[in-house]
C-alpha cells in the first residue's frame, strides 16, 4: 500500500493514514524541519538574551537584522544577520 491513502473507521472515527515510501517520508519531515528551523525569531532571541529587550516593542517593531541594528548594534545585527542566512542556506546545501 504505499503510497495509497487509507481510510477505515473505528467506531464513529474516520481514521486517515497515508502510506509513504520511504524517499517520501524523508522528503517530508525535512520540509517540516526546515519550516519550524526558519520559523526561530533569531533577532528576538539574541536581542532578548543580550539586552533583555522585546524587539517587537521597539524600533520598527520587526525582529530582522535592521531593527536589531537600530536597538542593539552592528555586532548583533551581523550574528542575526549570519543566523538568518545560515537557516535558509543549511537546508538548501542538505537538500
Amino acid at each position: 500500500y504505499t503510497g495509497r491513502l487509507i481510510v477505515g473507521f473505528v467506531g464513529n472515527v474516520v481514521l486517515t493514514v497515508i502510506c509513504l515510501d520511504m524517499d517520501t517520508f524523508v522528503v517530508v519531515i525535512a520540509c517540516v524541519a526546515t519550516y519550524l528551523l526558519a520559523a526561530i525569531p533569531t533577532g528576538l532571541i539574541v536581542v532578548r538574551c543580550t539586552h533583555g529587550i522585546d524587539l517587537r516593542t521597539v524600533g520598527s517593531g520587526n525582529t530582522g537584522a535592521t531593527n536589531v541594528k537600530r536597538v542593539a548594534g552592528n555586532k548583533w545585527a551581523a550574528l542575526v544577520l549570519a543566523l538568518d542566512f545560515l537557516k535558509g542556506f543549511v537546508p538548501v546545501l542538505l537538500a
